[in-house]
């Protein structure tokens, strides 16, 4: 502790709040579901391949934990410091900016770490049932750490870059996207349409490193899982492919925390550009309030529209007029646009088939709802931590105001997008239709269509008032997010799959109801049940939280960590004995 005093208050902090028991506990019972569901998949399978089914199971799980957790943990924990104004007091001491690095990440990554370290000894377990070697769950186990460390690093270094709670969480989920697709796509890009191909006498080289642009796969964390289990899919060993990759990845996430090092001394400080604005030119009666009104009109076509609607929702004006949600929301749309013309254009007729649209759809939705929760859970977090909540509410504008100039601003951002959804979606299903093959499937087909639109709009409603509710009520904005994202998105499929883990125990397992055959149809309607009566829970929850605790929360400030106390302290704060 010593080492990093950075980290030391957080640290002690996090252990006097005992938060890093729910973590281990969640951890652990999302590896127990993932090993109920591995083994009711495989019940009649041998205990080899039920062995082999559960550890893969249990490390793709613990593999997104430690690639999603690490940034969620650290890409706020510096950029937090420059909003606060409190990073450039830790250069008046003797800290160093390795220690600030460093100690910042280790005090971010505690539970994610501590939620590993109850993960690895599951993962484990199909040793005993064999199937699986000692060395496979060896390669695993360095490859989960790895992974946090590189996902640590990358939410530090982003940290250092940014600022903005939204914009450092965003920068971490890009760098991901880039190692992880946009790199492999790059290289096929490069070997296909502008590389030349190799000579036909010279076979394809079999090891990773040996390929073309080798780099673009050797720092990819999915690679690297890959690699870690080849001993289980019987493959053998390609050579020394995985620690190579191993090592690739471990120097990146070193060169990451020395840039980081690097920048940090330089971008703590808040850089204030300097606008000479020119001279009016002198006026000889003071102008009248007609003639101001009318200088003061801008030219801009749609300055009538906001007028009116700062008029009529100020909170909502001040959502609406920031730019970078829309930019930023069509900018990825559009993306995903271009990708789907690209494989329309390789594909040609197979493209419009149905498992495409709907996984078009699918994406697309997924995007707008991630958009969502990141832009609704800002305005009132920055609000409130900044004091201009408190102030807000001095003004003739009540709470309720302003909740509903919040909903009414997010709806005015995403609603173009979301129609512009809905009208494409059209051609979609009706293509799908079009490439059905019987009357049983266009039913399924456009069940599922109608399904996916439908609890896009209410995920969306519901993400507008979840969003609003962590916001407020959050002291960090990555935990808003986090929260809002978990509640909405993963929640439902996690209840609809622990309510086919306990039908398959109840029909398969224990023979209790026969064979039942629910259908796809069937399938399809208990998880929209599952997602509307989710989505209508949390709409009515945060929305009485917001009606009933919105000026209390508004006023207040968060609660400060209480710090144990020193042992001098206990001293001092004992009573005295009756003798003395």
């Amino acid at each position: 502790m010593n080492l990093f005093p950075v980290a030391h208050r957080e640290l002690r902090v996090a252990a006097r709040k005992r938060a890093t028991y729910w973590v281990r506990f969640t951890a652990a019972a999302l590896a127990m579901g993932t090993a109920t569901l591995a083994f009711l998949a495989t019940y009649r399978e041998t205990p080899a391949a039920q062995a082999q089914a559960l550890f893969i199971g249990l490390s793709v799980v613990a593999f997104v934990f430690c690639l999603f957790g690490g940034v969620a943990a650290t890409s706020d924990c510096v950029s937090e410091e420059k909003r606060d104004g409190t990073l450039g007091l830790l250069f008046l001491t003797d800290l160093r900016p390795f220690d600030v690095v460093l100690g910042k990440m280790m005090a971010g990554s505690l539970k994610a770490v501590l939620a590993l370290v109850a993960l690895i000894p599951i993962i484990a377990i199909p040793i005993l049932m064999g199937g699986v070697t000692a060395d496979s769950v060896r390669q695993i186990a360095f490859t989960l750490l790895n992974t946090l460390f590189l996902s640590l690093a990358l939410g530090v270094f982003v940290s250092v870059l940014a600022r903005d709670a939204r914009g450092a969480l965003s920068g971490s989920l890009i760098g991901l996207l880039v190692l992880l697709l946009l790199l492999p796509a790059l290289r096929w890009v490069t070997l296909d349409y502008l590389l030349p191909p190799p000579p036909p006498g010279i076979p394809t080289p079999g090891n990773l490193v040996d390929q073309r642009l080798a780099w673009m796969l050797l720092v990819n964390p999915a690679i690297l899982l890959f690699t870690s289990f080849t001993n289980v899919f019987g493959v053998g060993r390609p050579g020394n492919d995985f620690w190579i990759c191993l090592g690739s990845q471990h120097a990146l996430a070193w060169l990451l925390l020395a840039a980081a090092c690097v920048i940090l001394p330089r971008a703590w400080q808040d850089r204030v550009e300097r606008r000479v604005t020119p001279a009016s030119p002198p006026r000889r009666s003071p102008p009248s309030t007609t003639e101001v009104r009318s200088e003061a009109a801008p030219p801009d076509p749609a300055w009538a529209t906001r007028s009116r609607t700062f008029d009529r929702e100020p909170f909502a004006w001040m959502i609406t007029r920031e730019s970078r949600p829309v930019l930023g929301t069509w900018i990825g749309l559009a993306m995903l646009g271009a990708l789907w013309c690209w494989g329309f254009v390789e594909m040609k007729g197979e493209w419009l088939q149905a498992p495409i649209g709907i996984t078009t759809l699918f994406l697309a939705g997924l995007f707008l709802k991630l958009r969502m929760a990141n832009t609704a859970c800002r305005p009132l977090h920055d609000h409130r931590r900044t004091g201009a909540l408190e102030l807000l509410l001095a003004t003739p504008l009540q709470p309720h105001r302003i909740v509903r100039g919040l909903i009414h601003g997010l709806w005015s951002t995403f609603a173009p997008p979301v129609a512009l959804l809905l009208l494409i979606s059209f051609p979609l299903v009706m293509n799908s239709v079009r490439y059905s093959f019987s009357t049983p499937d266009t039913v399924e087909i456009l069940s599922t269509f109608a399904v996916v639109l439908g609890i896009l709009v209410l995920d969306l409603i519901a993400l507008a008032w979840t969003g609003a509710w962590h916001g407020l009520r959050s002291q960090r904005y990555v935990r808003a997010v986090t929260l809002s994202v978990l509640q909405i998105l993963v929640l439902p499929w996690v209840l609809f799959l622990v309510s086919l883990i306990l039908t398959g125990i109840a029909v398969e397992t224990l023979n209790l109801g026969g064979s039942f055959d629910f259908g796809a149809v069937g399938i399809l309607a208990w998880w929209a049940f599952l997602a509307v009566a989710v989505d209508v829970w949390l709409i009515v929850r945060s929305a009485r939280g917001l009606r009933t605790r919105f000026q209390e929360l508004a006023t207040g400030r968060y609660d400060s960590p209480v710090m144990p106390p020193t042992p001098n302290q206990n001293a001092a704060a004992a009573p005295a004995s009756p003798a003395a």
